[in-house]
């Protein structure tokens, strides 16, 4: 079972929705899986996440 995979999945059972999982994983390093020691975010795709979005939000509204 996969936390917040899963509990997305029983919120789109109720309600039209989507998931969308983009990366952030920096990739001139090792690959290391979210909530461990060594994992590292890459920052500089925090504003293609927030694009992603207000897109969504303004394809909702419009």
């Amino acid at each position: 079972r996969r936390a917040g995979l899963d509990d997305v999945a029983y919120f789109l059972e109720k309600a039209p929705g989507c998931y969308s999982f983009p990366g952030g994983a920096e990739p001139s390093k090792p690959f290391q899986q979210h909530h461990q020691a060594r994992f590292r975010f890459d920052e500089s795709v925090m504003p293609l996440g927030l694009e992603l979005a207000l897109r969504v939000i303004d394809d909702f509204l419009s």
